[in-house]
């Protein structure tokens, strides 16, 4: 195996009502790849149309 360096930076929003302030973060890029758990919790408490309407809020394209 080669050896090389890996650098992924992230800015985490996390605590109660953060998923409010997704529109208004500065995104790197304009497409956003959303990946969740086989669990159906994201979709049943709303989280994911939460979370897409952000990314469409931000002008960023995105896929499930």
């Amino acid at each position: 195996m080669n050896n090389f360096i890996f650098n992924m930076p992230a800015r985490v929003l996390f605590g109660a009502g953060q998923l409010n302030h997704l529109h208004e973060e500065k995104l790197p890029g304009k497409k956003a790849l959303i990946i969740t758990s086989n669990g159906q919790s994201a979709k049943k408490y709303g989280y994911l149309d939460r979370v897409e309407k952000g990314l469409e809020l931000a002008g960023a394209k995105h896929a499930l």
